[in-house]
């Protein structure tokens, strides 16, 4: 493959660098070994006049320099007061091919700073105020780890050395990563390590360069210095929809074996576009004859980022969401994926990606709120621009004088959902024309309601529409509660044919019950024994609690010489379940004895805590039980005896047992038994739901502030029930989850004495999530 770089021929041709900006870049932010030696690249390398001036000038000041090493320092430097290197006689593909070897061989190292490779490293082998590497301690630090994976223009970066891309993107080398968090715990600032190269004559070069010339030639010429800054004009400053995160999303979003997937989709759909873009050298030309499925299954995911960046942002976009479509890639309905952490974000409103189930949208970091409705009044606008009439129809019971008061009166007063359903779902055209607008996705012609219902929350979702999400444990559970209900209280005669109608409803409503119950114990006992300041930052996953449960409640005594047995894949009874309660709440009261053996260290309080009275620290234990005032506590301590309680004395256990068993006709529960077990199911679960003991999960509906700043945000939970939170109003800066999205709420906690409730971040069990296991801000 020969490499095709750009260079622009409209300047003279000593001023103009744009064509070698790509490698500029990327040389100008790679990590060079100690004592490196460029190879034979200057027969290849035409300097400018200016060049050859500055290139005497270094023979006379360094002894023994070789011609390859200035024509190095030179490519990294590029430029001072005029070009030093002829980009229009330079053999730029020839350069590249020769410099591939050095990064194979990692004398020049573009590190990979994605993911929780160099983090765990770096918090294993340094301390996290060291934020400046020596050489030594970025070797070691970069050690076995893998090559990094960059892009300027079309000049792809990575293990495979120089490659050229479908897409011109703008990614650039980096020699810092965000690994660090310092020792403060209310801090949750990411900070910046910085990585430096070995002592070698191209570093002592350019430092001499960059002195001199600025002393013997002041700064730089400013008309260069523009070509640097427009390259950028790839990528429009005031776009809105632009996909400049794409590498940072698919590198900190996607797992090894998620990115395997996509780029063998990338391979079915695009063999032939890939196949010509990848390097045909001896070691490599074998290995891509083979079949797309032989390929992947080899590679690493750095491998896999830079061959999914030969092709074009649309062509990985359509294909990544036609995955997560259909299943292919499974992203849970409450995750929000996203390319945190990262370099700043660009463009005017500062955007970054995200990915859900519903696909990738590009969302803006500043006026985030309003670009929903922002884009969707454009889109609206643009779609209708040739048909105003039919719009001006559409709107006439709306109020308002002119046309725009009319749309904005319409968008104000209509669920977002029915506004694209009437104005964009009309017509296939506008469909059409709304996808078009949307730019990048794996879109579909709706052919039932269902997949109307599907694209309309696609389509939200991309303006920048959270989209509500709810899992279905808890609606699942009261439909067959009140299936079973109906059946009990209608079925009046005890027939065999009758008992089989009890018997087919009971089976799944009491499996419900187990998931409600089991769900429930395990939140209650992770939220109370858990150190939700230092260990879990406010997060909740189903899963991890319910290991947690396991591991806590284990082996407890209760009855005569018996003792608690609970698994922790989920596979519990109901027995030990409601049993679990009862214990659960004894082991509370032990607690509560021995609170100064939970006391938290100085090391893990703040650093306010004793320095102002402006705020009062509440999480002095590293048990939240310790922590809740002792009305809160009584009343929770009190909920999870009556679980127990009521459910024991209305035989809940003991009837699912009795209904179960076919050949036990005799003992099948009366009408009574049965009634008065539905009515204590019924009201111990609303009992947990309704308290916040159940990890119900609510959605972000809004908020209502005053000119005091005395906010009341508005969240809605499963039922379609509508939350009032009240915000104290003041400082807490304990770590707790901002009011954001999708949240656990917990109506029986209040923190510090004020109206705030305690809350939690969801995190559903993913390969995501597992792939940022142990970090403190994303595991």
């Amino acid at each position: 493959m020969s490499l095709k770089v750009e260079i622009v021929e409209n300047q003279n041709e000593t001023t103009d660098i744009r064509g070698l900006l790509p490698l500029f870049n990327l040389l100008s932010n790679c990590i060079l070994e100690e004592g490196y030696r460029p190879p034979s690249i200057s027969k290849h390398v035409a300097l400018t006049d200016y060049g050859e001036k500055w290139k005497n000038i270094i023979l006379k000041e360094f002894r023994d320099v070789t011609i390859d090493e200035i024509c190095f320092a030179f490519l990294i430097l590029c430029f001072h007061k005029d070009a030093l290197i002829n980009a229009k006689r330079t053999n730029l593909p020839k350069i590249l091919e020769i410099l591939e070897m050095d990064i194979s061989e990692r004398k020049i190292i573009f590190p990979w700073i994605y993911g929780m490779d160099l983090y765990l490293k770096f918090n294993t082998k340094f301390h996290s105020d060291n934020e400046e590497l020596n050489y030594t301690e970025t070797n070691l630090l970069l050690d076995n780890t893998p090559a990094g994976v960059f892009q300027v223009n079309n000049l792809v970066v990575g293990p495979f050395g120089f490659l050229e891309s479908l897409e011109n993107r703008i990614h650039h080398s980096s020699l810092y990563a965000p690994l660090s968090y310092c020792s403060d715990p209310t801090c949750n600032s990411l900070h910046v390590v910085t990585f430096k190269s070995g002592n070698n004559i191209v570093r002592n070069l350019v430092d001499f360069l960059q002195e001199k010339m600025k002393d013997y030639e002041g700064p730089q010429n400013e008309d260069l210095v523009l070509q640097i800054e427009t390259k950028r004009d790839l990528i429009d400053w005031h776009e809105d929809f632009h996909l400049e995160d794409i590498i940072w999303l698919l590198a900190n979003a996607f797992t090894d074996d998620e990115l395997r997937i996509l780029l063998n989709e990338l391979f079915t759909k695009h063999s032939k576009s890939i196949r010509r873009l990848l390097p045909m050298t001896e070691k490599y030309k074998d290995k891509w004859r083979m079949a797309s499925e032989e390929i992947v299954e080899g590679l690493m995911k750095n491998e896999c980022l830079q061959i999914i960046l030969l092709l074009t942002d649309e062509e990985i976009v359509e294909s990544l969401e036609n995955l997560i479509q259909n299943g292919g890639i499974n992203i849970p309905i409450t995750e929000t994926r996203d390319s945190f952490p990262r370099r700043g974000p660009y463009g005017w409103l500062k955007m970054t990606l995200e990915c859900s189930h519903l696909g990738i949208r590009s969302m803006p970091t500043i006026h985030g709120q309003a670009i929903g409705f922002t884009r969707l009044r454009n889109l609206i606008e643009e779609l209708y621009a040739e048909e105003r009439s039919k719009l001006e129809w559409k709107l006439r019971h709306s109020k308002g004088t002119t046309f725009l008061e009319k749309l904005n009166k319409y968008l104000l007063d209509k669920d977002p959902k029915v506004i694209v359903n009437e104005l964009l779902l009309d017509t296939r055209e506008h469909i059409q024309g709304c996808f078009a607008y949307l730019k990048y996705g794996y879109f579909f012609f709706p052919e039932n309601e269902l997949e109307d219902e599907r694209i309309i929350k696609k389509i939200l979702w991309k303006l920048g529409f959270n989209q509500e999400s709810f899992p279905l444990t808890q609606s699942t559970f009261w439909e067959r509660y009140s299936k079973f209900k109906s059946v009990v209280t209608e079925i009046t005669s005890r027939d065999e044919d009758d008992k089989e109608i009890i018997r087919s409803e009971a089976v799944n409503f009491f499996v419900s019950l187990e998931e409600i119950l089991e769900n429930s114990l395990s939140f209650v006992s992770w939220m109370l024994l858990s150190d939700h300041f230092i260990e879990t930052r406010f997060s909740y996953n189903f899963d991890k609690g319910l290991d947690f449960l396991a591991k806590t409640l284990n082996g407890r005594p209760f009855g005569a010489n018996e003792v608690l047995t609970l698994d922790q894949n989920g596979k519990n009874t109901l027995f030990p379940l409601i049993t679990g309660f009862g214990i659960l709440a004894n082991m509370c009261e032990e607690h509560i004895t021995k609170s100064d053996d939970y006391k938290r260290n100085e090391e893990q309080m703040p650093h306010f805590n004793e320095s102002t009275n402006l705020v009062n620290f509440p999480f002095k234990h590293k048990l939240l039980l310790l922590d809740v005032s002792v009305t809160e506590v009584t009343n929770i301590i009190s909920i999870l005896k009556k679980v127990t309680r009521n459910l024991e004395m209305n035989q809940v256990s003991n009837i699912r047992n009795r209904i179960k068993h076919k050949h036990n006709g005799s003992n099948f529960p009366s009408i009574e038994e049965l009634e008065n077990c539905c009515k204590a199911i019924e009201t111990t679960v609303r009992t947990l739901e309704d308290q916040g003991l159940y990890p119900s999960v609510v959605n972000y509906r809004g908020e209502m502030s005053d000119q005091y700043h005395r906010n009341t945000i508005k969240y809605v939970d499963y039922k379609g029930t509508e939350i009032n939170v009240i915000d104290s109003a003041q400082l807490t800066p304990f770590g707790m989850p901002e009011y954001e999205p999708i949240l656990i709420l917990v109506p029986a906690i209040k923190i510090n004495s004020t109206t705030e409730n305690l809350r939690f971040r969801v995190k559903e069990t993913s390969k995501y999530l597992e792939m940022w296991k142990g970090h403190p801000q994303k595991g």
